[in-house]
């Protein structure tokens, strides 16, 4: 369950609206809340009646997406001038922010104040891609241009996809699939990212992995390999009666009794105390 906002317009579900039904927030950024025009307290999870937290559809909350007032014109809709697109805020706007209140640990939120004042932290960068157009190693997204997310700490994530453990072919994400990048950024006159500001920026891998295509056509018998089985193995010595046998306590070559596995002996110190003490200690016992 979602909401749109316009700092701003709500749009449930991401229907479209009329341009009066139109809902504004304001943005405190003093004190980090947003609150209904209407309405004195700011939006946080303990205004949700208990009612609609314990709503099993809503345990992972409701999140909404927020827009500057200036930018509603951007949403309206093409096909019908009277009507707010919610779905918009995400595609064709430059910036948006994405709110979030719940029942959960992670909907709650800290922030840092230094004398007093909340810290202002720069935007997340989002930086493009433009795939090279070469449709067997980039597949779907091949010439595409993707917008990318940087976490910070060198990592720059890219589209994922899910393949399977065994085969590594690509199918749906499940317990039998491994969920890893769909393409990696060339490490050539390719491997660049452009920032807002034009600015470029080169990629280095982190880490890299080589997965190899299951070609179902090549078989052991067409490469000319043949398998034995256990019948080509030599037979197993017997070495209990050899004079070269090191656990034979009869050998000149005896090599004496086996130590007791580590895993079964007896701990010599347990939380700081001496099990050979005496009288032995608790914790030894």
């Amino acid at each position: 369950m979602g909401y749109f906002w316009t700092d701003g317009i709500v749009d449930k579900d991401g229907n479209d609206i009329l341009l009066e039904q139109a809902v504004s927030y304001t943005f405190d950024p003093s004190q980090m809340t947003i609150t209904h025009t209407s309405e004195s307290n700011p939006v946080s999870s303990s205004s949700i009646p208990g009612s609609v937290r314990n709503n099993h559809e809503l345990q992972h909350g409701i999140e909404m997406t927020l827009i500057p007032d200036t930018a509603k014109s951007g949403l309206v809709c093409e096909w019908d001038q009277q009507k707010y697109c919610g779905w918009k805020a995400r595609t064709e706007l430059d910036v948006y922010y994405v709110y979030e209140v719940g029942p959960q640990d992670w909907h709650s939120q800290s922030y840092l104040k230094e004398g007093g004042s909340y810290v202002q932290f720069t935007p997340p960068l989002h930086p493009t891609f433009v795939v090279p157009n070469d449709q067997d190693q980039f597949k779907d997204y091949a010439g595409s241009t993707l917008v990318l997310h940087y976490t910070g700490h060198g990592e720059l994530h890219v589209p994922t996809k899910c393949y399977s453990k065994k085969t590594n072919e690509e199918q749906d994400c499940n317990h039998e699939s491994r969920h890893v990048p769909a393409l990696s950024i060339p490490y050539d006159s390719d491997g660049f990212v452009t920032m807002k500001d034009g600015s470029t920026k080169w990629v280095k891998w982190l880490d890299k992995e080589i997965r190899f295509k299951h070609d179902t056509s090549v078989t052991a018998a067409g490469s000319g390999i043949t398998f034995g089985d256990t019948s080509s193995l030599p037979q197993s010595p017997d070495l209990s009666a050899s004079a070269d046998d090191p656990s034979n306590s009869a050998s000149a070559k005896y090599s004496g009794s086996w130590p007791a596995p580590t895993f079964a002996s007896t701990p010599a110190v347990y939380h700081g105390q001496v099990c050979s003490d005496t009288p032995k200690p608790a914790g030894c016992a």
